[in-house]
């Protein structure tokens, strides 16, 4: 009686609703938490068959026999963890977990079955919200246009975007699973490429950090190119470290506008050079051609000086008829004038200045006084006025409001 008492308390106190059913699959015995859970007394469901309590699954078990859970029984000796729902007293329903298993007699002869029940209503709310957020999750990966991806440390793809899957040209299917050595046999990648995912794969495994990739190109099955920024960060999945997320951004359209800004700013540079080179080309060219129109002024009126002028003067000379000294004076004046052109540009030693006069006008054009200079040149002070004088005259300045210095200086621009 003592042993049968502590039975009964057991059959009581476990926390899962227990049940006893007769071969036909009729409710023998029951606790008062499977009662509870259905929403009965006790005595109301002694007699019921278990499977008008759980309508919805009688063809899950099979749908061969006309006793489907009991010839499960039967043919296995025992049913586990089957998921069911029961129908409570009120209509509703809630999720259960079953076991059952034989009861044999003396005989070996089965006659009963005992079986637990544990309401997981809430566990199966928990599962399909769970399920939700990951069929949700999973529609956004693949609804992103970007390349997303779940990498195990061993390299194998757990996860990958519907854009990823169309980048390797594959399916679904055959990219999970694979990792990129192995994508890259198969021309999905070059092998270059895999060898530099890996690494930095592991880098971030490593290091426990994240890391971001400016560039990096992956080959496509056609052979075109296109490169990707890339975020990767590691994942504490399955209670290891041994995770990966990456995130991958189109920058293939970015590179090639800056791929070719970058070549038309080399271009720019090097026509810059090429322009910088013919100018410099160019002011040699003119420095030259400067130094040749002053070499040849100097050279026709140096000509003019010595060939022309001595004949002019003698002819003046010599001719006492009035026409002809006219005619000369008229030649004399317009070689004046032509000589006059030029010598408003050259050196003061092209322009009639005896040599003391020459001396003077460079002392004055490096802006000596008189003082200076008479003691410079050992010669009175009024000799130096006087030079002046004549210096002024033969520049035809004279009685003009011309500074002399400047004037000199200017003959050399």
């Amino acid at each position: 009686m003592e042993e049968q008492r502590l039975l009964n308390d057991i059959f009581e106190i476990i926390a899962d609703g227990i049940f006893v059913v007769n071969a036909e699959g009729r409710l023998l015995r029951i606790n008062n938490n499977f009662a509870d859970m259905l929403g009965y007394k006790k005595d109301e469901l002694i007699g019921k068959h278990l499977l008008e309590l759980s309508p919805h699954n009688y063809a899950e078990f099979s749908s061969v026999y006309s006793a489907p859970m009991l010839s499960k029984l039967l043919c296995e000796g025992l049913v586990e963890n089957n998921q069911v729902e029961f129908t409570k007293k009120d209509g509703s329903f809630f999720a259960a977990e079953v076991n059952i298993s034989g009861w044999e007699d003396a005989n070996g002869n089965l006659t009963r079955y005992i079986g637990s029940v544990r309401d997981i209503s809430e566990r199966k709310v928990w599962e399909n919200n769970l399920k939700e957020k990951d069929e949700l999750l999973q529609n956004i990966i693949h609804a992103d246009p970007n390349l997303i991806f779940v990498k195990h440390r061993n390299g194998n793809y757990i996860e990958v975007s519907e854009s990823l899957v169309q980048l390797f040209g594959a399916s679904l299917d055959y990219v999970i699973g694979k990792t990129d050595f192995e994508l890259a046999e198969k021309n999905r990648l070059s092998t270059e490429e895999a060898e530099n995912i890996r690494a930095d794969d592991l880098e971030v495994l490593d290091t426990g950090k994240k890391k971001f990739i400016e560039e990096e190109s992956i080959t496509q099955p056609d052979g075109t190119i296109k490169w990707y920024q890339t975020t990767k960060v590691p994942l504490f999945l399955n209670n290891s470290w041994d995770y990966l997320l990456g995130v991958s951004v189109d920058i293939t359209h970015r590179k090639q506008i800056t791929d070719l800004l970058k070549d038309k700013e080399n271009e720019l540079e090097s026509k810059n050079r090429n322009l910088e080179e013919l100018n410099a080309a160019l002011k040699v060219v003119l420095r030259q051609k400067d130094a040749d129109r002053i070499d040849l002024e100097k050279k026709v009126l140096s000509n003019m000086k010595t060939l022309v002028e001595p004949y002019l003067n003698k002819l003046k000379n010599l001719s006492h008829d009035t026409r002809y000294k006219n005619l000369i004076e008229i030649i004399e004046a317009n070689l004046k004038e032509v000589i006059s052109s030029f010598s408003m540009k050259l050196s003061s030693q092209y322009i009639g200045l005896t040599s003391s006069e020459i001396q003077v006008a460079d002392l004055i054009k490096k802006d000596f006084s008189n003082k200076e200079i008479a003691e410079k040149l050992n010669i009175a002070l009024e000799t130096v006025s006087s030079h002046r004088k004549h210096i002024r005259k033969k520049l035809d300045i004279t009685n003009k409001k011309t500074n002399l210095n400047s004037f000199l200086k200017s003959l050399q621009q």
